[in-house]
């Protein structure tokens, strides 16, 4: 054996094998590390910001709180779903990329956390390759707006969009809008937080005074479509007749829908205890006002709207801008062109440059004589243009009987301090001067559905669940003179080529030898 390894021919082969099991066993090495470092690995975010990391409100909310209300599906896996499409411009390539990002950190951290893992998947649906499921999903979200985020647990969805995602604000030119802070990392924790708890938010619609119903499919005179909408996001639905029952303990919203021309007025009593539940219980109520053709028809909540700062008078509001009207004649309301009427109701919409449909309002403004001591907050919401017409309810259409030109308020809010308590939240009243913006005719137009959402979430306080703090959207990019590009190029591969150069010398001189 001795003699065969010094014969030259077979001590080459012998080096040969020797040099190829050493190549072998170095990938081994490199391949198990990586397997066991893509399973057991620590993270350590060194960037100044922290940019790769999420925040230690999120981390504790990851250990604690999920955990606590995921219980009851161990087997119900928490599913991040980033809807995009393939042809995708710049912008919304770079906002992909953040949001992927963002979503592989939450993925990483429930992977790490102490405790027991929770079950988190990421996952990406193209709209162009996969467009049957992309469509499942997106009938949660008001607006289609790609990229997007579907956070799912079980059968309770909440969608995300752009405008959830980011802070959209005018550009250094002032012509067009910019994304100004990424959120996304509030907006998915609090979407998760939504649909991980066990107990949801209860709805109620007050029925007996010929309100619309919310399992109501008609066209004109239904809600079924607001209604579904709601129960998709999470909320329970229920009815209630204020005539002979309290309001419930569980009551996270009222909600009230006067249809067009109703005689049935509310009674003292069940004013009386709408005014309880918003200055005793810190409650919110969504109230819907429509016309009545009789001028001294009254709802019988007059005196809850002047005690909260409001008034709503029984006159009509004609839109006569023609840009502002359909061809129905309803009001068309864009919030982008009425800053000072900006508010969170309104701010999504206005982000997304979109507009709302009505039917006829009625005028919804502060009252004059509000006093001091209501301690109210009034924010008008939406108002016409200036070339609008106040004339009575029983008028025919616009220039019949004028009472009065001008820009007209048909939507506001009022907000209190909380019953005795510093700065707990206060009890809300959102007032729109139609209820036709929520029936099935006009709820799925333009951005009523979006603008109707927003309204209940913000009255149940869905839309500040936490408060972390935003990115910084803007892409780190290497600017580098088209002239320096062409010398660039040689530079970058000259390193490359000189190990190249190095090997090759080094395997024709053991090849020599």
């Amino acid at each position: 054996m001795l003699e065969l390894l010094e014969d030259f021919r077979y001590a080459r082969w012998v080096k040969r094998l020797n040099r190829m099991a050493q190549v072998l066993l170095s990938l081994a090495l490199v391949g198990g590390l990586n397997y066991v470092a893509a399973r057991h690995y620590t993270r350590w975010d060194l960037t100044p910001t922290h940019r790769y990391s999420l925040s230690a409100e999120t981390m504790a909310f990851l250990n604690q709180s999920v955990r606590e209300n995921m219980h009851h599906l161990p087997d119900t896996p928490l599913e991040l779903i980033l809807v995009s499409q393939s042809d995708m411009g710049d912008d919304e390539r770079f906002r992909y990329g953040q949001i992927h990002t963002l979503l592989k950190e939450y993925e990483d951290a429930a992977k790490i956390l102490p405790g027991g893992n929770i079950s988190l998947e990421m996952k990406e649906v193209d709209r162009d390759r996969d467009y049957d499921k992309a469509t499942n999903l997106l009938k949660y979200s008001p607006l289609i707006s790609l990229p997007e985020v579907i956070v799912k647990f079980g059968d309770r969805v909440r969608a995300l969009t752009s405008a959830d995602l980011y802070d959209i604000g005018n550009d250094a030119s002032g012509k067009g809008l910019e994304a100004k802070a990424f959120r996304g990392e509030n907006a998915i924790t609090s979407a998760i937080l939504d649909v991980v708890q066990t107990k949801a938010d209860k709805i109620y619609f007050t029925i007996r005074h010929g309100e619309w119903g919310y399992q109501d499919s008609s066209l004109y005179y239904g809600l079924s479509e607001f209604g579904d909408a709601l129960t998709q996001r999470n909320y329970k639905l229920g009815s209630i007749d204020l005539a002979s029952e309290d309001i419930p303990a569980d009551a996270t919203v009222m909600v009230i829908v006067l249809p067009f021309n109703s005689h049935s007025a509310f009674l003292p009593e069940e004013q009386e205890k709408l005014r309880r539940y918003l200055n005793q219980r810190n409650g919110r109520i969504l109230l819907f006002l429509s016309r009545n053709t009789d001028p001294g028809q009254k709802s019988g909540l007059e005196d809850l709207l002047h005690e909260w700062g409001l008034i709503s008078p029984n006159l009509l509001v004609f839109e006569s801008d023609p840009g502002h009207v359909t061809s129905q004649l309803f009001p068309i309301f864009n919030p982008v062109e009425d800053v000072k009427r900006k508010h969170p109701v309104t701010e999504e919409v206005a982000r997304t440059v979109q507009s709302v449909i009505f039917g006829y309002p009625r005028l919804v403004e502060i009252d004059p004589q509000a006093t001091e001591e209501a301690q109210h907050q009034v924010h008008e919401l939406l108002a016409t243009t200036k070339n609008s017409e106040v004339v009575p309810p029983d008028a025919s259409g616009p220039n019949d009987r004028v009472v009065e030109k001008g820009s007209q308020v048909v939507a506001a809010i009022s907000e209190k301090q909380g019953a005795n308590a510093v700065g707990l939240p206060g009890g809300k009243l959102l007032v729109y001067g139609n209820a036709d913006i929520i029936s099935n005719f006009l709820f799925g137009q333009k951005a009523n559905q979006l603008l109707m959402l927003n309204s209940v979430n913000y009255l149940a306080n869905h839309e500040n669940m936490l408060n972390i703090p935003p990115r910084a959207p803007k892409e780190t990019k290497l600017d580098i003179p088209p002239g320096q590009l062409p010398g660039l190029g040689w530079r970058l591969a000259l390193l490359p080529a000189l190990m190249a150069i190095f090997g090759l010398g080094v395997c024709w001189v053991r090849y020599r030898s």
